[in-house]
């Protein structure tokens, strides 16, 4: 029993000192960003202020749209295990609890769409393991888009790894019946449930061409247009999501997400467009974020099953 005390004390130890080491990670992040755009004397936009909201409109509409395909993912995430929910109620939890990532330690949105999923009948165990399956989902599609970009930086080999043991490790953990037991996971996998899972990665990758969408929108504002094929800003969007979603701890990957940008510029004035495009895809994704959170508080009241 003492061994046991001692073992989740240091557990919990642990955890903590990884969301310190996040949230700092994170702070360090944000005022590097505020530094180099704040300290910089070149003329960055074109144009009046107002000529802004129309970008930032469409960029928060962008995320809303995010949040929206994280929504479906997680629902058809669901149904790979066998379960099964709602796209309009799945949405619903996706836009009820986005806004919670911004707390420290980036895990409160997860937890929260696990204890609302009770409400729709689903287990816990099923909403957390189709959780851990999104984000998964969510990190092998970022990598692979970006994964050009990380081998010409000597992280190919790496990031390949890593992605093909965390498949490994769900497909194992999917297919043995008693590591599905311990998990709560009572279904059967078969075929015909694993293709929604795999329908649940083609909707996450419209996370990231959204994304790309958002980038395109700022990058317009720029006095000197930015000369990127869209492939490229593709892997950018992918590696910084990727970078912002891997710091533990971090809230909502604020900072380093944006930070990450810094690797693809070629010049200190390509740095600063891009940490300037990326400062307004954050606040957009923000801005985002709350509309959604007020949506389904206002309109939609609280997720109902749906068949």
């Amino acid at each position: 029993m003492l061994n046991l005390q001692t073992g989740i004390s240091k557990g919990k130890s642990s955890n903590s000192v990884l969301r310190a080491l996040g949230f700092s990670v994170s702070l360090v992040c944000c005022l590097y960003v505020f530094r180099e755009l704040i300290y910089d004397d070149s003329k960055l936009t074109h144009g009046l202020p107002s000529q802004f909201l129309w970008p930032l409109v469409g960029a928060t509409g962008c995320w809303v749209l995010v949040n929206t395909a994280l929504g479906v993912g997680w629902a058809l995430m669901v149904r790979a295990l066998g379960s099964d929910v709602g796209f309009l109620a799945s949405i619903t939890l996706s836009f009820r609890t986005q806004f919670a990532k911004y707390l420290p330690g980036n895990v409160f949105h997860h937890v929260g769409r696990v204890v609302l999923a009770k409400q729709l009948g689903i287990k816990a165990a099923i909403a957390g393991t189709s959780t851990v399956m999104e984000s998964l989902a969510l990190v092998l599609v970022a990598g692979l888009i970006g994964l050009s970009f990380l081998f010409t930086q000597g992280y190919g080999f790496p990031a390949v790894t890593v992605m093909a043991t965390g498949v490994i490790v769900l497909v194992i953990v999917l297919i043995n019946p008693q590591l599905r037991r311990r998990l709560g996971i009572t279904e059967s996998l078969n075929v015909e449930h694993l293709h929604w899972g795999l329908l649940g990665a083609l909707a996450y990758v419209f996370v990231f061409f959204l994304q790309a969408a958002m980038f395109i929108l700022f990058a317009g504002l720029l006095a000197e247009p930015l000369q990127l094929r869209f492939v490229r800003i593709l892997e950018m969007v992918s590696v910084t999501w990727a970078a912002g979603f891997l710091v533990i701890g971090a809230p909502g990957g604020v900072g380093v997400r944006e930070a990450a940008y810094s690797l693809f510029s070629i010049s200190p004035e390509m740095n600063v467009n891009l940490l300037f495009i990326a400062s307004w895809m954050r606040i957009s994704s923000v801005l985002g974020d709350l509309f959604c959170f007020g949506l389904s508080v206002i309109f939609l009241k609280r997720p109902k099953k749906t068949n």
